[in-house]
């Protein structure tokens, strides 16, 4: 660990098994990957927002063995072959998305669901930056040193989230995934859009469109998503906020602020 290195504390005692989970991805022979989904959102802003009771990932698929290959010999691994893509640590569920680098070329026939699940993941692999995640013990600190996705690829894969659960039944899901990005946008707004800077042409776009679309003119739409949740904090914000957190965003990405 080294000072460059940020280090977030993360409340709870639900995160210690999590940051533990993590703990095991630190070996030295595991391929590239990077921590997305809950842990990582709670980790770009400085807190868990959320329940969340498993880890994801990316993770470059072109390496042999893979990251699963190696994990699954460790004494606290449980790995069912007819789920390939997921494994339990210490018993905590880590899934794994297989990603390798797009380009604007490789993704320019994809509709925007599409594009912002193929174009993020890969982004999310190649921007993450390592971040030490500390959660509380009663025996003392548990300490990860991990790649973390980016605020600009978290935005990108939970719009995708929140566009591909749109006919899942549950009170939870899809309005968890717009709070993630309410949240992200309203607090880490210059964080993403710089991240997203430095992304194809295509993914910048898609963002800002399905942002501009589902958040700005989509905001009273938007606001009964988060109404039919059962969390009173989703429940009290307003379309007036959703906007604002929205457009201030958009305004960072084309290059208005």
């Amino acid at each position: 660990m080294t000072a460059d290195i940020p280090t977030v504390n993360l409340l709870g005692d639900a995160m210690v098994p999590l940051v533990r989970a993590a703990g095991a991805l630190e070996a030295d022979d595991l391929p590239p990957f990077a921590i997305i989904g809950g842990v990582a959102v709670a980790a770009r802003l400085g807190r868990v927002l959320r329940a969340t009771a498993d880890l994801d990932t990316v993770t470059d698929y072109r390496y042999a063995p893979t990251a699963l290959e190696i994990l699954k010999r460790r004494d606290d691994a449980d790995y069912d072959p007819a789920d390939p893509h997921t494994i339990f640590l210490a018993g905590i569920q880590v899934q794994f998305q297989d990603v390798a680098a797009v380009t604007d070329e490789d993704v320019e026939d994809l509709e925007p669901k599409a594009l912002l699940y193929v174009a993020g993941h890969a982004f999310a692999l190649e921007r993450a930056t390592l971040m030490t995640i500390s959660a509380a013990d009663g025996g003392g600190p548990v300490e990860a040193t991990v790649p973390v996705a980016t605020a600009g690829a978290l935005v990108a894969m939970k719009l995708h989230a929140y566009l591909d659960r749109r006919g899942v039944a549950g009170p939870d899901k899809r309005p968890g995934d717009l709070w993630d990005i309410y949240n992200l946008l309203l607090f880490v707004a210059a964080d993403a859009a710089e991240d997203l800077s430095l992304a194809g042409r295509l993914l910048r776009d898609v963002v800002a469109s399905t942002v501009e679309q589902h958040l700005i003119d989509g905001a009273a739409r938007a606001r009964t998503v988060l109404r039919s949740s059962n969390d009173e904090r989703y429940q009290a914000i307003t379309a007036a906020e959703l906007q604002h957190a929205a457009g201030d965003f958009v305004a960072r990405l084309h290059g208005r602020t």
